[in-house]
């Protein structure tokens, strides 16, 4: 442990390589998350509006969120250089990958239509999980599945023969297969990697 950096937070004072979990925080910054990602759509929906394709949108957020994201990036330089492959698999997944099947989506079909399908990634998350690697999934999460899918169906009015354009929603279902990977690649990192600097 020698040579290690304390952990300090208020509310407590010890030595640890872990980092301290604050459910209040972790909140906070799932919340700040989804309201960033639910407003892209609305914000990207003029400059579509306006003749930029979906693949310019996308760049010009990543672009974006790189310009203000440098500082951490300064400060974490050392992360990318001992997990390559994890940050780039989080670059072209989770983060250039969803943004450019929903700016797509978004192009052809409505926003919130888009954004529910894209939310569609838990599920088959779960899916995975219980297809895939065989693992047991909680009752409470399958109503959760069963939920969301009866939820995205009464939107959408299927009984009404509600038409969307086919290609958009192959986009949003692509979408939830990026935001997908993005919790499963989540999942296979564990706790060996600063979340910040990740």
């Amino acid at each position: 442990m020698l040579g290690e950096d304390p952990i300090i937070t208020p509310w407590r004072f010890s030595v640890s390589v872990q980092p301290v979990r604050h459910r209040a925080s972790g909140l906070a910054f799932a919340l700040a998350a989804a309201l960033a990602f639910g407003g892209a759509g609305v914000a990207a929906r003029p400059l579509l509006a306006a003749g930029m394709d979906p693949l310019q949108v996308t760049w010009l957020r990543v672009a974006g969120a790189a310009l203000v994201l440098a500082p951490i990036a300064v400060v974490h330089w050392r992360v990318p250089l001992r997990r390559p492959w994890l940050v780039l698999g989080y670059g072209v997944v989770p983060m250039a990958g969803v943004q450019a099947l929903y700016f797509g989506a978004v192009a052809r079909i409505p926003v919130g239509v888009a954004l529910l399908i894209e939310f569609l990634g838990p599920v088959l998350v779960l899916v995975w999980f219980r297809v895939v690697r065989r693992t047991r999934v909680s009752p409470a999460a399958m109503v959760g599945v069963v939920l969301a899918v009866a939820g995205l169906g009464l939107l959408l009015e299927v009984w009404a023969g509600m038409r969307l354009d086919p290609v958009g929603v192959g986009l949003a279902l692509g979408a939830a297969a990026a935001q997908a990977g993005f919790f499963l690649l989540s999942d296979a990192t564990g706790e060996d990697a600063d979340p910040l600097a990740v």
